[in-house]
């Protein structure tokens, strides 16, 4: 390859990484629009476009002539997700310490939320180092007792706390899930007991499950269901 055609290429993979980022941070767009933002001829945006979608790496968007990113970038996303190895395990002796300074995992629904939907060999580590202290005559001390309720949990799509931190006190959590379907926050709603669990139970589990499947949705779980089935908890 000549030196002006290696600088040729350079200029082209370029405007293709220009294109990729303007797209990412302005959404779906059409050549008309990623040439005012870039200030590219129209010509040339619809040449690179057109080799970028060979590779999957933008396709249609729903409005006619709009692109958007495509689902090869979500796989290269993931590849670089995984040199950063299995934060579970990493994780674990970090959140011990932290146990008994701030709520530990078996105490409330939010940290529950996060427990059930992590493997069950990480529950059992987690009841067999951490000490499952009792806060109130309500929080739950034996570890076949936890196993239930992070159960019941995964079952129902929330957890729920009944007085077993604070009395007088319950909140209702439910998970958040990234693009790999893994669990990665929770969100809870607390209150006194009769306005959590007794006015308008059902209305607050609804407004807690759909505020973390939108959460979810914003970190790209719903791109993960396209490309792979979910797993099996």
């Amino acid at each position: 390859m000549s030196r002006e055609q290696a600088q040729s290429s350079v200029k082209v993979l370029t405007k293709a990484v220009a294109v990729l980022d303007a797209l990412a941070e302005g959404g779906e767009m059409t050549p008309a629009q990623l040439s005012e933002r870039l200030g590219e001829p129209r010509g040339t945006l619809y040449r690179v476009l057109a080799a970028l979608e060979e590779h999957d790496l933008v396709q249609a968007g729903a409005r006619r002539g709009g692109y958007q990113l495509g689902l090869h970038l979500f796989t290269l996303g993931n590849a670089v997700a995984r040199r950063f190895g299995d934060e579970r395990a990493a994780a674990l002796p970090v959140m011990e310490r932290l146990n008994g300074g701030t709520i530990p995992l078996h105490g409330g629904a939010n940290a529950r939320a996060l427990l059930a939907f992590e493997p069950e060999e990480f529950w059992r580590r987690y009841a067999e180092h951490a000490p499952l202290t009792a806060f109130t005559p309500e929080t739950e001390t034996s570890p076949d007792g936890l196993y239930r309720q992070l159960r019941e949990t995964r079952d129902g799509g929330y957890s729920l706390s009944d007085q077993d931190v604070i009395p007088g006190i319950a909140s209702i959590g439910a998970p958040v899930f990234d693009h790999e379907n893994r669990i990665r926050a929770s969100i809870s709603l607390s209150g006194p007991r009769p306005a959590v669990l007794e006015s308008c139970f059902e209305e607050d589990v609804r407004l807690v499950r759909e505020a973390a499947a939108a959460i979810s949705r914003q970190l790209g779980q719903d791109a993960a269901a396209r490309t792979k089935p979910a797993e099996r908890r």
